[in-house]
């Protein structure tokens, strides 16, 4: 791929821009893109950012009789070497990481996260690092509500489901203190007189018995089909969370994975090993919820 970069420092210099092809090879990786992997379409970006990069930096030179008389000029003496940076370039460098990091940030999003950032850098890498860190920390704010969202609903999911169990519970048990009473009516009915009910009270019972039997044959199988709902949605759910944990995982070897083979510097080499060891011993590796079954 030397000869794009070569295409690209060409064109630079027909902009009265002369870089060396060591020079151009760093600020291109400073970008987020790969000097031996470049692509055809990517030369037309890569120019313009560098274009507007260099036209737009200005040097602020004090006269010396200002130095006397302005107590400015040490901060203008600071902010010399300075690079400034337009809007437009700040929305293009958001945009190009972003993708680079494998998030998808909406017009809007990007707007909200350019006005952050500062108009001018010590230099152009500094700046890249900074989005870095702002897009990273929009994203994490993102998946924290939307994880926060996921939370609540699922409470009141099983908030309800745990009302209306224990309500139909209730009702189950009301309904056996009312078959008792019955009984117990019926007991002291055949007490109190013996006589009248002697020839039928081997009918009694067994209807008394048999009314007690269809009741709790309805109620046994409810509680059981109310159980075995309560575990199928409990299951998806958890399976549903499971899938969420799995996908920001992948994400973060996504970004670690270009963090540690694309721009990897000697600040990143200790995480980056110890990122690669968790890789290699499965940390990273996570297990689907078991599904239980209520009997």
């Amino acid at each position: 791929m030397a000869d794009l970069v070569k295409r690209i420092q060409s064109r630079l210099s027909r902009k009265s821009i002369s870089l060396s092809k060591q020079d151009l090879t760093r600020e291109i990786a400073a970008l987020g893109y790969s000097p031996q992997a470049l692509q055809e379409e990517e030369i037309n970006t890569i120019t313009q950012l560098l274009l507007d990069k260099h036209q737009n930096t200005e040097l602020i030179v004090s006269e010396p009789e200002e130095i006397a008389v302005n107590p400015s000029n040490e901060h203008n003496a600071t902010t010399a070497n300075s690079t400034a940076i337009t809007n437009q370039q700040k929305e293009q460098l958001i945009t190009v990481q972003a993708q680079s990091l494998g998030i998808e940030l909406s017009e809007l999003e990007i707007t909200d996260i350019s006005q952050t950032v500062s108009d001018s850098f010590t230099d152009f890498v500094s700046a890249v690092e900074t989005i870095n860190s702002l897009i990273k920390e929009y994203a994490q704010s993102k998946f924290d509500d939307l994880e926060q969202r996921i939370d609540d609903s699922n409470n009141n999911l099983r908030d309800y489901i745990d009302n209306r169990t224990n309500s139909l519970q209730r009702k189950s048990i009301e309904g056996a203190i009312t078959t008792k009473e019955v009984l117990e009516q019926k007991a002291l009915a055949l007490k109190a007189s013996p006589k009248r009910y002697q020839q039928h009270s081997k009918h009694s019972k067994y209807l008394t018995f048999s009314r007690a039997f269809k009741l709790l044959s309805i109620v046994i199988p409810t509680l059981f089909l109310i159980d075995y709902c309560y575990q199928s949605i409990s299951y998806h759910f958890k399976y549903q969370a499971y899938l969420e944990r799995k996908e920001r995982i992948q994400q973060y070897q996504n970004w670690m994975h270009y963090q540690c083979t694309e721009i990897l510097t000697e600040e990143r080499v200790n995480r980056c090993e110890k990122y690669w060891q968790a890789e290699k011993s499965g940390f990273f590796k996570i297990s689907p919820p078991r599904k239980t079954t209520p009997w």
